[in-house]
């Protein structure tokens, strides 16, 4: 009897310190999973902005020559008036 409660108590024992284990390998593996998706954020995030810097640089040099040929016209209207 008394040799049961030895094995029941080096049971619980071994279960305890498993699951603490596992604990600590799961709080482990969260965390680098963390650290990726952060970083595929990150990228994502800078991917996205350079293609609105694109895009708004595109859309500036047109309107900036838009804005040029309709000063070219005053300029014209000017001097020929």
């Amino acid at each position: 009897m008394v040799g049961n409660i030895e094995y029941i108590k080096l049971g619980v024992t071994i279960v305890t310190s498993l699951g603490s284990i596992l604990e600590i390998y799961h709080k482990f593996i969260m965390k680098k999973t963390d650290e990726k998706v952060d970083q595929k954020l990150y990228d994502k995030e800078v991917e996205y902005m350079k293609i609105q810097i694109k895009y708004s640089y595109t859309n500036l040099k047109e309107k900036i020559e838009t804005v040029s040929d309709d000063i070219k016209i005053i300029k014209e209207y000017i001097l020929n008036n």
